[in-house]
């Protein structure tokens, strides 16, 4: 699977932290952010947010297995994809193979919303991602932004990127997971990763490669 990317800028995968969910204005917000992006295609990943804390307070009282909570906090991502796109009105593709003929078919700029479930949770997804708590929302984008090929990545959190900081520093704070490192570690050297706060008052992407 590929998708055009640096010259002519077509795709961008965009992780929506779950933490943006209690933003007031996040509906006019993240709109204003995907209007500022020079891509043709925006592929939305939406964090779980409080429904997949559920599934570790779940997970902390009652032990689950590990693939068990992967497996939950994954379809707990489904919950969140549905709402971001009642609350913005952009349509939901359920597998990265549907948006690709969606962007195949376009004859102009683009912005879906990717249920991960499918994907992850298909044979090639549990055997690529670890099961664990390691890998969240953040590692799905990557790995998704991976998978496609050529598209760029877009962090879009509720914490801004220390300048100076490297991957292993953001995941010893809390800003991404443990397994997100990895991911980004097979970019191509074409493929930008970026992060904007989008609870500043001006937000802006830094583009970190």
């Amino acid at each position: 699977m590929t998708a055009e990317s640096r010259s002519g800028q077509q795709a961008v995968v965009i992780k929506v932290g779950g933490s943006l969910f209690t933003l007031p204005d996040f509906p006019e917000r993240l709109p204003a952010l995907l209007d500022t992006l020079e891509h043709q295609h925006r592929l939305l990943v939406v964090g779980g947010g409080k429904a997949a804390d559920v599934v570790r307070e779940w997970d902390a009282i009652h032990r689950l297995t590990e693939r068990e909570s992967h497996i939950l906090a994954v379809q707990s991502m489904s919950l969140t994809a549905q709402f971001v796109a009642r609350l913005l009105s952009i349509p939901v593709v359920s597998s990265m193979g549907e948006a690709l003929k969606v962007w195949a078919d376009a004859t102009g700029p683009t912005t879906q919303i990717l249920d991960v479930a499918t994907d992850v949770l298909m044979l090639n997804g549990l055997e690529e991602l670890p099961k664990s708590w390691d890998v969240t929302s953040d590692a799905i984008a990557a790995w998704v932004t991976r998978s496609v090929q050529m598209a760029d990545l877009l962090f879009v959190k509720s914490v801004d990127w220390n300048t100076g900081s490297d991957w292993a520093a953001a995941v010893e704070s809390g800003h991404i997971d443990g397994h997100t490192p990895v991911e980004v570690a097979k970019f191509e050297d074409t493929q930008r990763i970026g992060w904007v706060n989008l609870r500043s008052d001006h937000p802006s992407v830094e583009w970190l490669r």
